[in-house]
């Protein structure tokens, strides 16, 4: 279970600028301001007993009309071939916490004694920059320059935000969502 006091002292150090909370049994998601970042990932370590560092990367929103919710393809039991099956696309998406920037940044949080989790999200301006984690996890290291190497989010204050698996000469963000698949492009799928 979550305990009661996590809300309370959230609210109590960061005021107006926690946006939206959103609770299971033991399971908290709460939205920040992106300049409270690194503030909140220090009050919940210290304050609600969070040392576990479990993860942190971000989200690119960016709506794809051919890609958008959720689909359903209704195809008749046994049909080998024939036309092409209709698509159903259903609800899109649905943030948990909220927020409407295109790019948002998550981190994972556990309290093993409390057997609860916590994450923290965050929007991002235009400029995606927020606050390192580096001072308060060390294993966000890691994480953040993944972050900025396939989103290009860097990360303020971090010690040596550089490359993790892709090469120098590499451009561009592959995770972005509108990043080209030159794969798809050089080697098409097989013919229907």
């Amino acid at each position: 279970m979550i305990p009661q006091e996590w809300l309370k002292t959230l609210e109590w150090q960061l005021g107006s600028r926690l946006l939206q909370t959103e609770a299971a049994p033991d399971d908290l998601w709460i939205r920040i301001a992106v300049e409270d970042w690194q503030t909140a990932a220090q009050v919940s370590r210290d304050e609600l007993g969070c040392q576990y560092f479990v993860f942190l990367s971000a989200l690119d929103w960016l709506v794809n009309k051919g890609l958008d919710g959720e689909k359903a393809f209704e195809v008749e039991p046994g049909d080998t071939g024939g036309p092409e099956p209709t698509v159903i696309i259903t609800d899109a998406p649905e943030r948990k916490a909220g927020g409407t920037s295109r790019f948002q940044v998550f981190g994972r949080l556990y309290n093993v004694e409390a057997g609860a989790g916590l994450t923290l999200v965050a929007d991002l301006g235009e400029e995606l920059v927020a606050p390192t984690w580096t001072p308060v996890f060390k294993g966000a290291d890691w994480h953040e320059r993944e972050t900025w190497e396939m989103f290009g989010i860097r990360f303020e204050g971090h010690p040596d935000l550089r490359r993790i698996y892709l090469p120098a000469e590499f451009e561009g963000f592959p995770l972005r969502k509108d990043f080209p698949l030159l794969a798809r492009q050089v080697r098409p799928g097989p013919a229907s």
